[in-house]
């Protein structure tokens, strides 16, 4: 999960891919990721996942809603341009999401909040 948000290339379909198999185990959502501290909740509000996997998460790790994301800066929610194109061209060159440099260390809900605007 974190190799995927840190490569830049993460959508809001590939973190619930893969939050979905560990939204319930306790021992990996309260793990912060290799550098600095983003839970699996952080990176869930940060892509706007279902409210169910939210949910759930808060559900198996209440404290990491008074947790702080803490580290370096994560690539924005990288958006599919096939979704948003249907004459995507598979080939075609696609430009690396931009750093959110205005979330260093946030909450959860912070973090959530800011992606609805």
């Amino acid at each position: 999960l974190h190799l995927l948000v840190h490569s830049g290339r993460a959508t809001t379909e590939s973190v619930e891919i893969l939050l979905r198999p560990i939204m319930d185990s306790e021992s990996i959502c309260t793990v912060g990721g290799s550098s600095g501290y983003v839970l699996p909740l952080h990176i869930g509000c940060q892509y706007q996942v279902s409210y169910e996997i939210l949910r759930r998460l808060l559900r198996t790790f209440a404290e990491a809603a008074h947790q702080t994301r803490r580290g370096p800066e994560l690539p924005a929610p990288h958006a599919n341009p096939a979704a948003n194109n249907a004459n995507h061209n598979p080939n075609a060159r696609v430009e690396p999401p931009q750093p959110l440099t205005h979330i260093q260390e946030a909450y959860a809900l912070d973090i959530f909040e800011e992606g609805r605007e």
